[in-house]
């Protein structure tokens, strides 16, 4: 292979450093003048181009920069400053130069955008960037007759010609190069020198020096095939009388100027920037391990440092957070994710999240945004719709489930306490009439957590026994007299299991009771009917709480708090203050949002359901429910089939297995998780460890399944020998 190494500056000067010198001039000429510029010479080497703007140009500043300290200190002089930097890592500032140039550099950069991309990074708006190389398929002569003479003895020494290997040193892809690289006014200029050579040996001389492709391939060679390369190259040159030898070099020149935009183009860079990193990440996230390496993690202290006292470039921080944040994330969004009941994302969600932040609108009030209200009545009646609830059926937007469930909850507990003739918004709960509450034993973590928020506490509960899949056994509610508040749950966390709802709901009823359901994935078996079964009752809540984040795959966050009387969640949350517009009772002008959840401003959640649900329609989001319950029903027979205990009865979209115990399950999942192409989490059945898999991603298919299972078995053969 040729030799790209330029260290020796002694023998980088005969070589090229005098052909370099003879460009330098007509190159700067041809660069829009500018008297007190800062100029960067990216890749000075011995200071050939540097030295020219320092003696022609009236610089108010030459930094030089190149990878080589023996180049750096043969061009060290008078005006000139030198640092050690390479072509894509500049040691200077954002915006730091007025003209940022380059000799003979971009084609032996591996990346020769990225270079352009740090050149212009240092270059001030207005400013020009430039450069030249040399035309080594046809008007570099010196290089070109070598590699003739070259590869008519040695056909393999074709692969190192440089014509070959630097396709960019050409007119068009120079051009190219410069206008995809974000510069303006991009120009491509012919610069011809010629040089005489006293003799033979003058010009042979700097190919034993061992700088650069042609003088590596030169001296690797044998005595013999090298002085046979010689005798042919001598006979190919135009020998004067005298013995001299006159050659020319084309180099071909670039000029580009970074590109003075306004705030508001400023402004589509970045975010242009933004949707390129954020598309390279969604198109890739199936080729990802699921969970980041320890070298991506360990990566991340790359985040680590002091606050910028000048500010960043905009487009450098994005690339920053793609570069070093992108790797150590987990790949929720893939196909292969199976924890955490976590959504995937759907193109169409995340775009119209794009959008939705780029008009960031406060859904606070319809009078600040008359498009979130309108949407907001649209998504309302499309979900009562699907999932088959009372038609006056309200829903608010907020976080998340455990959210939408303290919302649900304390709807409810004003409720009653309303009918006991108490006011809780205005008086509190100090002194408060009492009533029951009662939850089942296997309510999430989360509704104990809303229990604690709205001030029913998490231990002042009635908690009814279970069955085998996590059910609330109805035969065991207790004999309350009312009033009472009873949490009912569709699709239990790790079984996907659902609640008698019917027997629950005629429980309450003979007991001045609200019902709410925590729904947070399973209330969305509602809009597949061959699930009728399982949900058979749910309707007859008083309050709903679901994640549009999980079973829907809208992005992060978006809970659904759903109440069957709208005033319910407006005794709760309305406001007022002067500034207000006058609350409407009726909604009349539209949904006050404010009014009816715990945050005053908020995001247009409703923008991304909309967008998936017009997308889907109501066929797509059954054929969602139906693909998901078919893969893990497919999973948990592989499974079984394979060895492992499947503890529950898979009825929806979740798979609890055990491999022989505990101890070798905690084994089973933390060997999965290691190996990086699935991921499943952990969880406790029954006081042992159980690995859960819950299949949620509209990315996730049969083929996926068989992938799962593959790889859970795999590992079980491992940990069980």
């Amino acid at each position: 292979m040729p030799s790209d190494s330029w260290t020796s500056d002694q023998a980088y000067e005969p070589y090229i450093g005098r052909w370099s010198r003879l460009v330098a001039p007509r190159f700067l000429r041809w660069l829009p003048a500018r008297p007190g510029a800062g100029w960067c010479d990216v890749g000075c080497g011995t200071g050939a181009l540097a030295r020219a703007i320092v003696d022609g140009e009236r610089p108010r500043s030459v930094l030089g920069v190149d990878p080589s300290a023996a180049y750096l200190a043969a061009a060290r002089g008078a005006g000139l400053g030198v640092a050690v930097g390479t072509a894509t890592a500049l040691p200077a500032r954002d915006a730091a130069f007025d003209r940022v140039v380059s000799a003979l550099v971009l084609n032996f950069v591996p990346r020769p955008d990225a270079a352009l991309a740090e050149m212009r990074r240092v270059t001030r708006a207005g400013g020009w960037v430039g450069g030249y190389v040399w035309d080594y398929a046809e008007g570099m002569q010196l290089i070109r007759r070598f590699w003739d003479a070259a590869t008519a003895l040695d056909p393999a020494a074709t692969e190192l010609d440089e014509a070959r290997r630097f396709p960019l040193c050409r007119p068009e892809p120079l051009r190219a190069l410069f206008a995809t690289g974000g510069l303006s006014d991009v120009d491509v200029e012919e610069i011809v020198v010629r040089t005489r050579f006293a003799d033979f040996d003058d010009l042979w001389g700097p190919f034993l020096g061992g700088q650069g492709p042609a003088p590596g391939y030169c001296v690797a060679l044998p005595p013999e095939r090298r002085d046979a390369l010689r005798e042919r190259l001598r006979g190919t040159l135009p020998t004067a009388s005298d013995g001299s030898i006159t050659l020319t070099a084309r180099a071909w020149a670039v000029r580009g100027r970074v590109p003075d935009p306004g705030p508001s183009e400023r402004g589509a860079a970045v975010l242009r920037t933004a949707a390129a990193l954020a598309i390279s990440y969604a198109g890739s996230v199936d080729d990802r391990r699921v969970a980041p390496g320890a070298d991506a993690v360990t990566a991340l202290q790359g985040f680590d440092e002091a606050l910028p006292e000048v500010g960043v470039d905009a487009e450098r921080t994005l690339r920053l957070l793609h570069e070093v944040g992108g790797p150590a994330t987990v790949a929720s969004t893939g196909a292969r994710y199976f924890g955490f009941v976590t959504g995937g994302t759907y193109p169409v969600a995340l775009g119209s999240a794009w959008l939705a932040g780029a008009w960031d609108q406060n859904a606070a009030l319809p009078v600040m945004s008359p498009v979130a209200a309108r949407l907001h009545e649209v998504v309302r009646g499309w979900l009562v719709d699907l999932l088959r609830l009372p038609a006056d059926t309200g829903i608010a937007f907020v976080t998340g489930a455990t959210v939408a469930n303290a919302c649900g909850l304390a709807a409810g507990r004003d409720a009653l306490l309303a009918r006991m003739g108490w006011d809780a918004q205005a008086d509190g709960l100090f002194g408060a009439p009492a009533f029951d509450v009662v939850v089942g034993e296997r309510a999430h973590s989360t509704l104990s957590k809303s229990l604690g928020l709205v001030g029913l506490g998490r231990s002042r509960v009635i908690v009814v026994p279970a069955d085998d899949q996590g059910r609330m056994r109805a035969d065991r509610l207790p004999a309350s007299v009312g009033p009472v508040l009873v949490c009912a749950q569709a699709g239990e966390v790790n079984t996907g299991a659902f609640d008698p709802f019917d027997e629950i709901a005629d429980w309450a009823a003979g007991r001045e009771g609200w019902l709410h359901v925590d729904g947070a994935f399973g209330l969305w078996a509602r809009a597949d009917p061959g699930r009728a079964e399982l949900v058979a009752g749910l309707d007859r809540a008083d309050s709903w709480a679901t994640d549009g984040h999980k079973w829907l795959n809208v992005g992060y966050d978006c809970g659904l708090a759903l109440v069957r009387r709208l005033p319910d969640l407006r005794r709760t949350f309305s406001t007022a203050a002067g500034y207000l517009p006058s609350a409407d009772p009726q909604g009349a002008g539209g949904f006050e949002a404010m009014h009816h959840t715990p945050q005053s401003s908020q995001r247009a959640r409703q923008i991304e359901l909309w967008a998936v649900l017009r997308t889907l329609g109501r066929r797509g989001v059954a054929e969602l429910v139906d693909r998901s319950c078919a893969v893990a029903m497919a999973i948990a027979e592989r499974l079984r089939n394979g060895g492992l205990t499947v503890l529950n009865d898979v009825v929806l979209n979740q798979v609890l297995v055990r491999l022989v115990d505990g101890p070798t399950t905690d084994a089973l999942i933390a060997a999965v998780q290691a190996d990086g192409r699935i991921w499943c989490g952990p969880t406790t059945w029954d006081g042992s460890s159980a690995m859960r898999i819950s299949v949620s991603s509209w990315r996730t298919g049969l083929d996926d399944a068989a992938v799962a299972a593959d790889v859970i078995l795999q590992c079980a053969d491992r940990v069980s020998r």
